[in-house]
């Protein structure tokens, strides 16, 4: 096998992204997932400032994007401890969901 037809397979692979976008774009993912989780927690605490009560409904946002993320990584990988993390993610979104609107 030539270096092209390497290339081309791997291209092929990966649905024409280089290994190298792919890293970009999980690094992106990963420092949005921060980022947002940051604002977050300044909303939370300017929150708390001004009111002088905790407010779960911002954090219900935040984990749906961690749901959304782990059951998304538990289809495609068809990993147990995947799967395991998806169905924890759920459980405890519903527990807070519960606690704040009921």
């Amino acid at each position: 096998m030539t270096k092209d037809e390497i290339l081309e397979k791997s291209r092929k692979e990966n649905k024409e992204q280089d290994l190298y976008e792919m890293s970009v774009n999980h690094a992106a993912e990963r420092a949005g997932a921060v980022g947002m989780i940051a604002m977050a927690m300044l909303l939370t605490v300017i929150h708390i400032m001004q009111t002088g009560e905790f407010d779960l409904r911002l954090w219900l946002v935040i984990l749906a994007e961690s749901i959304v993320s782990s059951i998304y990584r538990a289809v495609k990988m068809r990993n147990l401890r995947e799967i395991g993390w998806a169905v924890f993610t759920v459980i405890v979104e519903i527990a807070i969901f519960v606690m704040e609107f009921v």
